[in-house]
């Protein structure tokens, strides 16, 4: 991170001290499907809601091109539902030792994945006409996850299976049988998301050499951000402590994840290059 700041930083400087090209800093907001896409078994995603704030900065090598990059924060979000999910494993009882079945049954399964990212463009960008006109954008960014949870409600539902024919269900939650509402939040695992982007639009002039952009967007996450390694189980029972479940969500025993924002976009740019033949 210190080095993408001060790889930013120096091109900022360097642009100041080649002021001949105009050159923005502007701020931006963006709204619409932000998501997680990911599948697993047979639950149900859904696309979330989510968006995007940053600052930005536009270095233009002619009046119709130039390069943009910047900082972003991108909110990210997705939901799942199972409505029951059934798992079997042989475990050893922690209390005698003795060999059986564990059994998990969730019913009505809810998960709600969410994540911000760090985003960093770099992108070029083409526009016709000085002042009113259009855009587009176009490159790659890079999201580097700071934040990511997920929040899992359902009954769930265990059970043990004895060679000696013994059953226990749910009435003994201190051996790691239990028939209740789960209700718990936790983190998720990801990497960091490699993004194909676009961005068109229209750019209208504003006094006091201020540049608004109304437009859409969409980032397309190319590799695998699902940094869980897990074997698709949401609950498993641990002989040590059984009482404590070893617990994965949805999204984390998903074989793949990628992310997706598509929206809307505003973004204010200020023209620094009569300030800058100022300071020169």
């Amino acid at each position: 991170m210190k080095r993408i700041a001060t790889l930013l930083l120096a091109v900022a400087i360097a642009g100041v001290a080649t002021a001949q090209h105009r050159q923005e800093v502007s701020v931006n907001a963006g709204a619409g499907l932000s998501s997680l896409i990911f599948s697993y078994g047979n639950s149900e995603q859904k696309l979330g809601f989510g968006g995007k704030v940053g600052l930005g900065y536009q270095y233009f090598l002619s009046p119709s091109w130039g390069v943009v990059s910047g900082v972003d924060f991108g909110f990210y979000n997705a939901t799942s539902t199972l409505a029951r999910n059934v798992y079997s494993q042989p475990a050893i009882d922690g209390f005698d030792g003795s060999d059986f079945t564990f059994t998990a049954t969730y019913t009505g399964y809810e998960e709600k994945a969410s994540t911000v990212m760090l985003t960093i463009p770099l992108m070029a960008q083409y526009q016709t006409g000085d002042g009113k006109g259009l855009y587009v954008a176009f490159g790659a960014k890079v999201g580097i996850p700071i934040s990511a949870k997920y929040k899992a409600s359902g009954h769930l539902l265990t059970e043990g299976n004895y060679g000696t024919g013994f059953h226990y269900s749910g009435d003994l939650p201190e051996r790691g049988f239990t028939d209740s509402y789960q209700h718990y939040t936790a983190d998720l695992d990801l990497k960091a998301s490699f993004m194909l982007a676009l961005e068109l639009g229209a750019k209208w002039q504003l006094p006091g050499k201020y540049i608004l952009y109304t437009g859409a967007y969409c980032d397309y996450g190319l590799n695998n951000i699902n940094g869980t390694n897990t074997n698709g189980v949401l609950v498993a029972y641990q002989s040590q402590t059984p009482a404590d479940f070893k617990r994965q969500s949805v999204a984390g025993s998903s074989d793949r994840m990628n992310s997706l924002a598509i929206g809307v976009t505003l973004r204010l740019s200020l023209d620094m290059s009569e300030l800058l033949s100022i300071v020169k």
